[in-house]
């Protein structure tokens, strides 16, 4: 996505979260698109109302990049877990889970989750 897709994102898509608010897209929308540019409080937020709305494994992911960027590693760790565990297939959610939990000290956790990663994900490897 590049900066001109960010900017049409926002500025449509809070019109889209605004008239449905209870739905979960358009706060990950938001959420995403903030995220992006570095607005990592209100990507934040968004992506909470997100999963508040719809138990999915995307806001939980952007939220955990965005816990990272901004220094909570326990809070990264715990969305990227629930990305993963809601979508085992996905081999970004397991590699950034790797990646967080080799960072906090879990190495056994680390190799746990990337060996998942690449047996749902063989092609990738």
């Amino acid at each position: 996505m590049n900066a001109g897709d960010v900017a049409a994102l926002l500025e449509d898509a809070p019109a889209q979260r605004d008239a449905y608010p209870d739905e979960m897209l358009g706060h990950y929308l938001v959420g995403r698109a903030l995220f992006m540019m570095e607005q990592d409080a209100e990507a934040q937020a968004n992506l909470t109302e997100a999963i508040a709305r719809e138990e999915n494994d995307r806001p939980h992911f952007w939220r955990g990049l965005s816990r990272q960027q901004t220094g909570d590693a326990e809070g990264a760790r715990d969305d990227f877990q629930r990305a993963f565990e809601l979508d085992p297939t996905a081999p970004h959610y397991g590699l950034e889970l790797g990646r967080q939990l080799a960072g906090l000290g879990d190495f056994a956790g680390a190799r746990a989750a990337l060996e998942k990663a690449v047996a749902a994900n063989p092609q990738y490897v």
